[in-house]
């Protein structure tokens, strides 16, 4: 289950306040609180109050996500509904942050196969559509005797299912991983259009679109590839796996074409001459009489139809 409450700051004081309020006082007191050795959990201020409450502090290594599996995958969860449902600015999240938190709570997980807020209180929140459809999932008075009883019994039960759950969720996840397609060597080349991961241009705002671009590849030395954006001059070199290729209908192929053996400094095969206004090509065309035509009558030009021509833009 997700706990999640918006902050102006993250400083010690200010994150153990909303400990206190939106945790301690509503679920208790936790066991364990894992984190990335932020300073604000490795101040004194933070080490004091976790004494106080008997809480075990855990620590994995620092900007290493990987390191906290489950906040990873909570945070990334959250952040993909928030970029659903925010503004353009992303600046009206904390307005959002509450509705969304409940939404991922009361969904059901495809690992566990049930929602975390019944895994969390023993019983199934009450929705907006319950409401309006007149289902009441409170407990009756005949279930007051044994309330205690009943959802100790429903949470044994379905935390039993859950682990055989997510053994089952993990075994398919492992096939669906092991059978994906590899990338091939070659997959990108010479002047492509791709999408970046370019996490230091979102201007601090995760909220903001992850993938940019696109950008023109012009070097590539793998693992790594040189890109360059359609209207600016600067380039970046990022790794293959920051880049996916990008597919827009409105990119023709003609402008591609021979894009890579320019950038590699080839020449290309020369055009055909375009004929002039004064090539000796003979023209084939009629005179109009008057007694066939009327004088207002649209004129074929007579200009010589000319195979089109491939040009060529830089980025």
């Amino acid at each position: 289950m997700i706990i999640a409450s918006p902050m102006k700051d993250e400083r010690a004081i200010t994150v153990a306040k909303k400990l206190i309020k939106d945790v301690i006082t509503v679920y208790g007191c936790p066991e364990i609180i894992s984190s990335d050795q932020g300073s604000q959990f490795t101040s004194d201020l933070f080490e004091n109050l976790a004494e106080m409450f008997g809480i075990n502090q855990l620590f994995t290594t620092a900007y290493r996500a990987q390191a906290n599996g489950q906040v990873e995958k909570a945070n990334s969860s959250i952040l993909k509904l928030l970029r659903g449902y925010a503004n353009t600015e992303g600046n009206d999240w904390d307005n959002l942050i509450s509705l969304l938190t409940f939404t991922y709570n009361t969904s059901i997980n495809i690992s566990t196969i049930e929602t975390p807020f019944f895994l969390t209180h023993g019983y199934d929140a009450t929705l907006p559509m319950d409401v309006a459809l007149q289902i009441r999932r409170g407990v009756t008075s005949s279930d007051l005797s044994n309330f205690k009883e009943l959802v100790a019994t429903k949470l044994e039960v379905a935390r039993a299912q859950v682990v055989d759950s997510i053994k089952q969720a993990q075994r398919v996840q492992k096939e669906q991983y092991d059978n994906r397609p590899r990338r091939k060597e070659n997959d990108f080349t010479l002047g492509e259009l791709v999408l970046a991961y370019l996490d230091a241009q979102r201007d601090g705002n995760k909220l903001r679109r992850a993938w940019l671009g696109p950008f023109r590849i012009i070097d590539v030395k793998r693992p790594n590839v040189t890109i360059r954006g359609l209207t600016e001059q600067d380039m970046t070199t990022i790794h293959m796996d920051k880049i996916k290729h990008y597919y827009e209908s409105s990119v023709l192929p003609l402008r591609m074409k021979g894009y890579r053996e320019r950038l590699e400094g080839k020449d290309q095969e020369p055009a055909e001459e375009r004929p002039t206004a004064t090539s000796t090509t003979p023209v084939m065309m009629t005179t109009p009489t008057k007694t066939t035509t009327p004088a207002h009558a649209q004129r074929r030009s007579v200009r010589i139809a000319q195979k089109p021509r491939i040009h060529y833009y830089d980025s």
